[in-house]
């Protein structure tokens, strides 16, 4: 039933932003292509055509704008359907259906992680066309073909990639899932749910900083000492993977932190006034 919740959740998702993520690509390259054309033309040499710099200026304008409205469409896209889907009208619909809270809460994490990637993606594409750079199918073979040898001459380096993935996505999902809770407590006020949503992230950022500063000073310095010594005493490569384990874990406990409060105030606490 999850996948099925996915599924109709990443559908809404593209109509509403669908139309962003093929205009965003589309306007970079009319923009470059432009931009590529006044430049090397002889109006850009005596500089006389008025309207070659204006549509050139105009273009620029029009991606500008394409862009900014994708980043700001992906943000609001995160917010609203969680606050609309669980926490509004929608939410009358979507708690009748026979699915747990938990899975109403995942299928919308998940679509929402999806969809920052995607825009992430599809910014960066844009922003290499508009900055000229284009690859040729040979080119990118050897690319492909320089990673790989890379990857066997250094196995290595595969695990690093692996855990870079893993740290960018679990931070993009502790950013999500932190953003739900402070909805989620926001919800619980009959009135300015969003502006108590807004003092509810703050608060929790807060709190995570003073939970882990008080964590902090149980190590003493004799503590301390000795655990940078024995950081010290280990390899290059397993003081960094102790390094990258620690990380992984603590934005995994902040992660099922904040899952767990937004499952339990919306079963325990859901308040659709």
């Amino acid at each position: 039933m999850t996948g099925k919740l996915i599924k109709y959740e990443f559908r809404s998702v593209i109509r509403q932003i669908g139309v962003l993520w093929a205009a965003t690509p589309i306007m970079a390259i009319i923009f470059m292509l432009i931009d590529k054309f006044y430049m090397q033309s002889e109006a850009f040499e005596t500089g006389k055509s008025a309207f070659a710099s204006t549509l050139q200026m105009i273009s620029g304008f029009v991606y500008a704008g394409v862009f900014m409205a994708l980043i700001v469409a992906t943000v609001l896209i995160i917010l609203q359907r969680f606050y609309k889907g669980l926490l509004r009208d929608e939410g009358y619909l979507m708690h009748t259906l026979p699915v747990k809270p938990w899975q109403l809460i995942t299928a919308k994490g998940f679509t929402a992680f999806v969809v920052v990637i995607i825009s992430g993606i599809i910014a960066v594409i844009s922003i290499f066309i508009l900055i000229g750079v284009s690859i040729s199918i040979s080119d990118l073979g050897e690319l492909l073909a320089d990673i790989f040898g890379m990857y066997g001459d250094e196995p290595v380096y595969i695990l690093y990639t692996i855990e870079a993935i893993l740290l960018t996505a679990l931070s993009i999902l502790k950013t999500i899932y932190k953003t739900y809770a402070s909805m989620s407590i926001g919800q619980l006020s009959d009135n300015h749910k969003i502006l108590i949503s807004v003092a509810a992230y703050i608060g929790i950022s807060v709190a995570v900083m003073f939970i882990t500063g008080v964590f902090l000073q149980f190590v003493d310095g004799e503590m301390f000492e000795g655990l940078i010594d024995y950081f010290y005493s280990l390899s290059r490569f397993k003081g960094v993977q102790l390094v990258v384990a620690g990380y992984l874990l603590y934005m995994g406990v902040q992660l099922a932190a904040f899952h767990v409060v937004s499952e339990r105030l919306l079963t325990k606490k859901l308040n659709l006034d």
